[in-house]
């Protein structure tokens, strides 16, 4: 009996340090995440587009431009329904964009001192990246604006380059990426 004794208590003491720390990071997870912190107002800054595929056709990046408009907008308008952010005017810092357009994805987090001028909590930069017409990505970053860190970075595979490829693809990145806590690093 001695014995027994002995050897739970040597369990205990194994175990109480783990379930210390597990009751520290939940506490602390859970202050982070607390809903009260809901919604974030987030600048989403329109899509842009790398194209290393070598084709240049003018029809082509006519649609490409008009999709990366449809993504923009659908991104917007997905999060806001959520309740979880609450896309803010970026029209406002418009002379700064227009500095920046073409490669605002690649400027080392100059997005988020754009957005936090504007007010907002977060900032968001996406891009397509084209390889050819059958192979692109969607890429997504979003950053905290008082820190410039990134705290959510997401990408899908794109097969096809047609306007319903694109949106699904969209679609799916935002349903069960940025809003699925499993994935998202944004959880409330």
């Amino acid at each position: 009996h001695r014995k027994e004794t002995t050897m739970f208590r040597y369990k205990i003491s194994l175990l109480t340090p783990i379930l210390l720390l597990a009751l520290v990071l939940y506490s602390t997870t859970s202050q982070s995440n607390n809903t009260k912190n809901w919604p974030k107002t987030v600048a989403i800054f329109d899509f842009e587009m790398i194209d290393t595929s070598g084709g240049m056709i003018q029809e082509e990046i006519i649609a490409q431009n008009k999709r990366l408009k449809i993504i923009t907008r659908m991104l917007r308008e997905k999060l806001e329904e959520s309740k979880r952010y609450k896309p803010i005017d970026i029209s406002p810092a418009k002379k700064e964009i227009e500095y920046w357009r073409g490669g605002f994805h690649a400027c080392n987090g100059c997005d988020a001192d754009v957005a936090k001028k504007l007010g907002a909590d977060l900032s968001l930069v996406g891009y397509v990246q084209k390889v050819s017409n059958l192979i692109l990505n969607i890429n997504v970053f979003m950053r905290d604006t008082k820190t410039g860190k990134l705290v959510e970075v997401q990408s899908v595979d794109v097969r096809g380059n047609t306007d319903e490829t694109w949106t699904r693809s969209m679609s799916y990145m935002i349903r069960n990426r940025i809003l699925d806590d499993k994935w998202s690093h944004m959880k409330e």
